[in-house]
Formats: C-alpha cells, structure tokens, sequence
C-alpha cells in the first residue's frame, strides 16, 4: 500500500471526523501507518482553514455538517 497524497490523506481525515470528533493524536493513531503527524497536522490545518472542519473546547476536531 502506497502513502496517500495531500488530497487523498485530507479527504480521508475528513471521512474520519464525519463519524466522530478526534483529536490530533486520535487522528494520528488511525492513520499511524500511512501518513506522519506532520502531515496531518497539515492536512487538518487545511480542512480548518476551509471551513470543513472546526476545533471543539476539548481540542477535538469536528466536522462541520454540509
């Protein structure tokens, strides 16, 4: 299996937090294998920055329902 680019590893985190609020390290240990914390910081950076994805008061990342 193959590392997923940006796009792919944005549009997978996104999927995640559709079915529930994680936090970074949350994140980070479902997709341990296949992408760095760096770049999923940036990924999640990315989706806050877009609006997709906001920062709840306990540091959990929520997406923002369409």
């Amino acid at each position: 299996m193959t590392a997923p680019n940006e796009e792919q590893l944005t549009d997978i985190i996104f999927a995640l937090l559709l079915e529930k609020p994680l936090n970074l390290k949350e994140v980070h240990l479902v997709l341990s294998g296949i992408a760095s914390e760096d770049k999923i910081r940036r990924a999640l950076s990315n989706l806050v920055e877009n609006g997709l994805v906001i920062t709840g008061p306990d540091g959990r990342y929520r997406a923002v329902p369409a």
